[in-house]
């Protein structure tokens, strides 16, 4: 059974997670900075590449939405499961945008281990997790 406790905590983290996709979207890199530690890491889908530190990790945000123009953006309601102080976190997307003349289109997730500091959830870890490309006229704008 689900305690109030329990529920609360869900629900910070689902607003934590809406406040990172919402500043990425948004090009609010500043803000987006706020959410990582700054000891996180972000390791690439083939588990070789990795980027250590927030400003690199955030930085690589800026990089995208400076290359790329979005052209649509969904995501599913996260997965979350909580352990005390951390938590792990799966969050379906697929995207659509527009990079150096060429459309492109992909489906994945984001894997995120969060961690309280402060009362504060912050990323201290992501990956993203590959997926199927989705159907030309299966997107929908955001």
């Amino acid at each position: 059974m689900t305690s109030a406790a329990d529920r609360e905590t869900r629900r910070e983290i689902l607003k934590f997670l809406r406040k990172i996709e919402t500043a990425w979207l948004g090009g609010r890199i500043e803000e987006l900075r706020g959410c990582f530690r700054e000891d996180a890491v972000l390791v690439a889908p083939d588990m070789e590449q990795r980027l250590e530190g927030r400003d690199p990790i955030v930085d690589s945000y800026a990089q995208f939405l400076e290359e790329a123009r979005l052209l649509a953006f969904d995501s599913e309601p996260p997965m979350v499961d909580v352990f005390g102080d951390s938590a792990v976190t799966v969050t379906p997307w697929t995207v659509e945008y527009e990079r150096e003349g060429q459309i492109h289109r992909e489906a994945g997730g984001d894997l995120l281990v969060l961690a309280r500091e402060r009362n504060e959830w912050k990323v201290a870890w992501r990956t993203l997790l590959p997926g199927e490309v989705p159907p030309e006229n299966g997107r929908r704008g955001r």
